[in-house]
């Protein structure tokens, strides 16, 4: 009976240590999938989550991104070719920017840069900005011309992210009043 019940123990034990690593490798696929948007291979909202805490009180830079004229791109040649370019931009984002990039919704985009003056962050975006427009996106053929508007925010401003981002937000739309494809 002793026997029995110690292999029957020793059974679950192994078992269970078993599951429970499963268990832990699809919670680190769940979060993987949270973190980085599945079309642009960017950070989600809920990954960059993790990179604005420490921020607090430190020199940083957001901004806000958003692409011109993205519904026009929809209607006219579908979302699928939205897809493309979202995707597009994303990585030339990513190969360009020099920092974090995370899809913030929809076609805006938030940049972080850590431990950056307002200065040196804006020379990014204009030539990230420049990047962009010189870009040769093209979908079935037709050229596409891709530009994109930022709103920028310096901790100087606020030592709180979520403060910077309103105010990167605010620029944006400032920006975008004034005639989109600018700083």
């Amino acid at each position: 009976s002793f026997t029995i019940i110690l292999v029957s123990s020793t059974i679950f034990n192994v078992s269970s240590a078993l599951a429970q690593g499963r268990l832990m490798r699809k919670n680190e696929i769940l979060q993987e999938a949270a973190s980085t948007d599945s079309l642009t291979g960017v950070l989600t909202r809920y990954g960059l989550k993790e990179q604005l805490e420490p921020l607090q009180g430190k020199q940083a830079v957001i901004a806000l991104g958003d692409l011109d004229d993205f519904k026009r791109i929809n209607d006219t040649y579908g979302h699928i070719c939205g897809d493309y370019v979202l995707a597009t931009a994303a990585r030339l984002m990513q190969e360009t920017a020099g920092t974090q990039v995370c899809r913030w919704g929809g076609e805006e985009f938030l940049l972080l840069y850590e431990e950056m003056d307002e200065k040196a962050a804006l020379l990014r975006l204009k030539r990230l900005q420049g990047e962009l427009a010189r870009a040769k996106v093209e979908w079935q053929g037709a050229p596409i011309r891709v530009t994109m508007t930022f709103g920028v925010a310096d901790s100087t401003h606020s030592p709180q992210p979520q403060a910077l981002i309103r105010l990167a937000d605010e620029n944006l739309y400032l920006g975008k009043q004034e005639g989109r494809d600018r700083v």
